[in-house]
């Protein structure tokens, strides 16, 4: 679960992606949102935005697809 992953490693895969921001999706006290989401990206240098998501229990990170007709 969220609660239960290891912070240094989540922040080692968003940098593996190239994450810039991050929009948390994960039950959270609203308190806590924007200073767990300022830990999260204090040391991101890429370019992209990822959703972190927890789903079942397993936390998944996202990102959005432009799908044109």
């Amino acid at each position: 679960s969220f609660e239960n992953t290891d912070r240094k490693i989540l922040i080692e895969e968003l940098k593996k992606l190239g994450a810039k921001k991050v929009v948390l999706r994960v039950k959270i006290d609203p308190d806590k949102y924007y200073s767990l989401k300022k830990e999260l990206e204090k040391d991101l240098g890429g370019t992209k935005k990822l959703h972190l998501i927890e789903l079942n229990k397993k936390v998944i990170l996202c990102k959005n697809l432009l799908l044109s007709k």
